[in-house]
Parts: C-alpha cells; structure tokens; sequence
C-alpha cells in the first residue's frame, strides 16, 4: 500500500483562535477534521487519531520556532491554557494525525497576539483570627518545663523572658484561652523581643 501523507481537507483549518479576555493564555482552536488522504482515499475511523496543534514565534506571517504542542482530546475543538502565551504574537498551525504513525503536512498558519494582563497586585488576606500556643511552666528550677495549655493572640504583649529559653516569655493570664487544665503557674508564649531604642 503507497504510504502517503495525510492532509487537512478544508483550507482554513483553523476556524476559530482566541484568547480569553481574562487569562491571554487560553486559547481555544476549532478545525474541521480531515476525512481522506491526499490522493483522495478515505481515512479509515479505526485510523484516526486526535489532532495537534503546534505553537510557536512567527516568521512573517509564516510559522517560526516551534515552542510547544499539544494533543485534542474531541475531534474538532481544542482548548488548552499555556503560560508562555501571556505576551506577544505567537502562530498556531495544526496536523492530522493517525494510529500508524502518519502526520499530516502543517495546516495553514494563525497567528494571534496576546496582550498582556495587568490586573495589579493582588488584594491582601484578611486575618480572622491568630493564636499561638501558651505554655505553661511546671516542675522545679532546673527541672522546670514548658506545657501547652492553650492559645495566646498574636500581638499579645510579652514581658520577661524565660531563663532558660529567651525565645519563650511571660503573657498574662488574662490574654491566654485556655483548653488544657492550668495549674496556676507562670504562663509563656513564643515571643520577639524588640531592642530598647
């Protein structure tokens, strides 16, 4: 059987190529499928295979370097997103493809430019609510330990350190919420203290 290349039936198999009015990336590409090799035969379902579609910089109004591609999963849209195509002029041409192996000539060539998004920065969060962990000092001088009793909001005021870990300093009772019995000792929370100007 004479091997031949496949074609794309229609001329403008690239019906539609847009880009989002959100994300430039977007890209949706319509063709209409090939149904026969170039010497007129008709392709075989059992031989079909999804199309691709090849993106790459312009050379003219032809296509340049190939810069990426990607395969349709229906027979006649692809829609896919891309992050490198969030600026500038980019061309797009599409194959036929087939479960033996042949691949089309290229298709004719579109090209589309994408301007880029500026939408800001991003708003900022908004905080609810901070807690970090109180502890509270038990045992004996040198065998004193810190156990967790509850939660201490952020920003809490902290007063003297504790000696044995500066990192850790006394909070108030009154600012902590307890959700582990408290047995009236001294209560710490992990704290930065600042330099005295």
């Amino acid at each position: 059987m004479k091997q031949s290349t496949v074609i794309l039936l229609a001329a403008l198999v690239l019906l539609a190529l847009w880009a989002s009015v959100t994300w430039a990336g977007d890209v949706t590409v319509s063709i209409v499928p090939a149904v026969n090799y170039e010497n007129g035969q008709i392709i075989p379902e059992n031989l079909k295979a999804p199309f691709s579609v090849e993106w790459g910089t312009c050379n003219g109004t032809g296509f340049g370097t190939r810069l990426g591609e990607v395969f349709a999963t229906s027979p006649d849209v692809l829609g896919f997103k891309d992050p490198d195509l969030a600026d500038g002029d980019f061309c797009f041409r599409a194959f036929t493809n087939l479960t033996n192996g042949l691949r089309s000539r290229p298709s004719n060539v579109v090209m589309k430019s994408f301007a880029p998004i500026n939408n800001g920065l991003p708003m900022p969060p908004t905080i609810i609510t901070v807690m970090t962990v109180a502890y509270e000092l038990r045992g004996h001088r040198e065998r004193s330990f810190l156990v967790a009793v509850g939660t201490v909001g952020i920003g809490t005021q902290c007063l003297r350190p504790w000696e044995q870990n500066p990192e850790f300093a006394r909070v108030r009772v009154r600012d902590v919420t307890f959700d582990r019995p408290y047995r009236g000792g001294r209560v710490y929370g992990v704290c930065e203290l600042q330099a005295e100007a």
